[in-house]
């Protein structure tokens, strides 16, 4: 029960059965102040909002508002008695009419038997069952509606139809029990949802191949382990997977299974004498790991996830028995922002998924752009709670902005809307930066998006290679593995036919109908499933079970007396605390695949990612090319390394080259002009004007740091290092000249110059020794004018002890220029 909590995502009972609060929603008031504003006519206003779940969703309902407050005409509507009854019972079966078949293949999205070839791919050829309900079709049929459906019913529903004000409520209790017994549990989404969301008690168009290559991934690394007699010997390893099926309720009663070892989540109980669970894996998503952290943290159970990135989860804090296999997202978003300064642009949009995962990104790479000298032209939201995920108002924003790099911050399933609205506004030319939620999404590498996404750039996890393991894939067949329900679903999907033993869900006979023998050869095909050149989500999961085998394996062999806990006790490997096998999980360190594996004081292993580029292949179709890394693990600081000659990005006519495209919002001033601010604009923004008389423009590296206000103009004068060897040389030979005149001025010569060679020495060290550091000190003018006193006065010096006395006896004593007063001397 809340007294002030007012966002709108609250209002979801689906996902917060037992939330009630004594205040209104800000759906309303969002309204309310839509209303107030067109009340008042106003029709040219800003909105300004605070940058978190308040601000955004609020802000984004009161545009839609604002947006969707024009008038218009229609006709006059009237009621025809019994015809809703009449559109809804149209059935293929019932009438002869042909039409009535194509309009419903075309509501729901499938194709009756005899009309699919088969060579049509399974995802493009969903079978109609012949009793789909033309009820649900309708927003305005169904809202206001309590229905429920039994399992093989067809529920359809297109949310591009459902965005006016039309409230509508689903909600779908799904129970699959697994028999299996467990040691570890593991969490992952293993559903796709698309526009057309529909269930059916055996979902083909579920299973995502590449979930399913890591649940062999999972099979691959326990087999491994219960077979190497040096890793926990006579223990065997066990798995149990749960589906949360991207529902976060289902995830909390997932997690509250796991702990208590019951079917039934119960909070605060655990139902048996040992956990049933020694630890979790999971879950790929980060809002879902943080909800499961919060929780497994307070029994201290030990979590690993093998794709949540979000930073948030580096708080040991909050989150004590949280650990990962993937960096956090701050190592990724300082080294984006790096890889956006390396290419010179300056001037960026942002775009970023509304949830943890992108809010906390996109801050850390905005923050660390603006440290480097850079702008951000605008940042925008994906927002997951509208319809369209806000798609419409991003491919405005893009399309109307100057700036031709755009970070997206984002998952696969977020950005596929966006990316259909740019095709469906034929928005391209842009330079996409990828998160590593999307840069090797194999769905958006097809050749719809070439035109958009060719030359885009960003990161990924690090792929290694796990020996042997395609072998292992191509060896599955859907009658010899656990978990024989999902490889059935996957053999039918892969090879497009249909297992005998399978119930036909149609109720429909046809000849058509492709039969799997059971036969089909893996090795015969290559798709996604058994591509392991990049193995990224199934190398994480594969290194997050190796982890804690090495982990039950170092607290299995400690020896009594020598333990980590008190008074050197050790842990019982059939009756341990979860907390102390997270112990041992923080000192891991273990060398896997060539790659030394430990974790932080914060859980997070060391950030090491593949710099991709994405190019068009000669199928048309993208392919991530790798052309440099980004490793915090290097010992001489060289963590961003990048080849230039291998990059390929999207210059402004849409075409792939080498050359690096500008993005900047305004261009350089060019000599006589100076840059003037504009008003409420970022300071990439700047416009020129000619410069005052008498004065000039600064040019690239001049020295404006000595004087405040002033520029100074240094010539060239070549190498410092020769001009000091020069004079170095000058003052060795006059050194030497003044110690050897210095010890002959006493020689018995009447011609002996020593006295006068001394002094002239003495003058001329005396002058460049203090040239030395009034030179260091001088700036600018001064120090050329200190280098011509230097050199003048020490030949003035020099002319000055030598020849003053010869000058001032021929002048004033002609009487002692004689050879009388010469051979006096020489006698005396």
């Amino acid at each position: 029960m809340s007294y002030l909590s007012t966002s709108s995502i609250l209002s979801d009972t689906t996902q917060f059965s037992s939330f009630f609060r004594t205040i209104p929603s800000d759906v309303f008031q969002s309204k309310g102040l839509a209303q107030l504003v067109l009340h008042f006519s106003w029709t040219w206003i800003g909105l300004v909002a605070v940058d978190d779940d308040y601000g955004r969703l609020s802000i984004q309902v009161i545009i839609q508002e604002l947006l969707w407050g024009t008038i218009g005409l229609s006709f006059q509507s009237s009621t025809i008695p019994g015809f809703g009854e009449f559109v809804n019972s149209a059935n293929p079966r019932s009438t002869g009419d042909p039409w009535i078949q194509i309009f419903l293949e075309k509501g729901f999205g499938c194709k009756y038997l005899q009309q699919i070839s088969l060579i049509d791919s399974w995802d493009n050829s969903t079978l109609c069952t012949g009793n789909e309900s033309s009820h649900f079709k309708l927003c305005l049929a169904w809202s206001g509606e309590r229905r429920t459906i039994k399992a093989g019913d067809r529920l359809a529903l297109e949310k591009r139809l459902c965005r006016m004000d039309q409230e509508y409520g689903l909600d779908l209790i799904w129970f699959l029990p697994t028999p299996y017994s467990v040691i570890f549990r593991t969490l992952f989404k293993c559903h796709w949802m698309d526009d057309l969301i529909w269930f059916l008690p055996t979902p083909y168009s579920a299973c995502v191949i590449k979930s399913f290559q890591q649940f062999q991934a999972m099979r691959f690394a326990v087999e491994e382990i219960n077979k190497n007699p040096y890793l926990l010997p006579n223990v065997t390893l066990g798995f149990h997977i749960y589906d949360s099926c991207a529902g976060l309720q289902l995830e909390l009663d997932g997690t509250l299974m796991l702990v208590t070892g019951q079917n039934k989540g119960i909070p605060n109980f655990i139902c048996q004498e040992k956990p049933p669970v020694v630890a979790i894996i999971g879950h790929s998503i980060s809002t879902f790991s943080i909800l499961m952290a919060y929780m497994l943290g307070l029994y201290r159970y030990p979590q690993i996830s093998h794709f949540s990135t979000s930073s948030i989860l580096s708080d040991k804090i909050q989150f004590p028995s949280f650990f990962r296999t993937v960096p956090s997202d701050a190592f990724q978003s300082k080294g984006l922002a790096q890889l956006i300064l390396h290419f010179g642009w300056t001037w960026v949009g942002l775009v970023a998924v509304s949830e943890d995962y992108g809010q906390q990104g996109i801050q850390v790479i905005k923050k660390e752009i603006l440290k480097g000298g850079a702008c951000v032209a605008f940042m925008e939201y994906i927002m997951t709670n509208l319809p369209d995920n806000n798609a419409y108002h991003l491919t405005n924003v893009i399309k109307q902005s100057t700036a031709k790099v755009i970070v997206v911050f984002s998952t696969v399933s977020e950005m596929i809307p966006l990316l259909d609205e740019m095709l469906k506004q034929n928005v391209n030319g842009n330079i996409f930066v990828a998160s590593e939620g999307w840069s090797t999404s194999n769905v958006l590498s097809v050749a719809k998006y070439a035109s958009i996404l060719s030359g885009s750039i960003g990161f990924s996890f690090h792929s290694l290679i796990i020996p042997n393991f395609r072998t292992y894939l191509n060896s599955v067949h859907p009658y010899n593995i656990q978990g024989e329900y999902w490889a059935k679903i996957f053999w039918e999907r892969t090879f497009e036919c249909t297992l005998k033993d399978r119930k036909n869900v149609t109720n429909i006979q046809d000849n058509s109908t492709k039969w799997c023998t059971g036969n089909e050869d893996l090795w015969s095909i290559f798709n996604s499933y058994n591509d392991v050149s990049s193995l990224r989500g199934a190398y994480n999961l594969y290194t997050a079970i190796y982890i804690i085998a090495k982990s039950l394996h170092d607290l299995q062999t400690c020896y009594q007396g020598r333990g980590p806990f008190q008074d050197g006790n050790c842990a019982d490997l059939k009756h341990f605390e979860p907390w102390q096998l997270s112990h041992y999980i923080y000192m891991v360190r273990m060398r896997l695949s060539g790659r030394e594996v430990f974790f932080d004081k914060n859980g997070d292993p060391p950030a090491v990612y593949d710099i991709v580029n994405w190019q068009v292949s000669a199928d048309g179709r993208l392919r991530q090319v790798t052309v440099g890394s980004y490793d915090t693990t290097q010992a001489d600081g060289n963590v961003f390394n990048i080849n230039a000659s291998s990059v390929r990005l999207k210059s402004e006519d849409g075409q792939s080259k080498t050359h690096v495209p500008i993005s900047v919002c305004s261009q350089s001033c060019p000599p006589g002009f100076r840059r003037v601010g504009r008003k409420g604009e970022p300071v990439c923004c700047f416009q020129c004007v000619p410069c005052p008389q008498g004065e000039i423009s600064n040019q690239t590296e001049q020295n404006t740091q000595t004087q405040s206000g002033t520029i100074i103009v240094e010539c060239n004068e070549g190498s410092n290092t020769a001009f000091w060897c020069m004079l170095g040389y000058l003052g060795l030979l006059a050194t030497i000249s003044f110690i050897v005149a210095f010890l002959s001025r006493r020689l018995p010569d009447s011609f002996n110059e020593a006295k006068f060679i001394t002094f002239s020495m003495l003058a001329f060290l005396s002058v460049w020794v203090s040239y030395i550091p009034a030179s260091l000190s001088a700036r600018g003018k001064y120090t050329v004018a200190m280098e011509i006193f230097a050199i003048l006065s020490s030949s003035w010096a020099l002319v000055a002890c030598m020849f003053v006395p010869k000058c001032f006896i021929i002048i004033f004593r002609p009487y002692l220029n004689s050879k009388e007063h010469l051979m006096g001397n020489s006698k005396g």
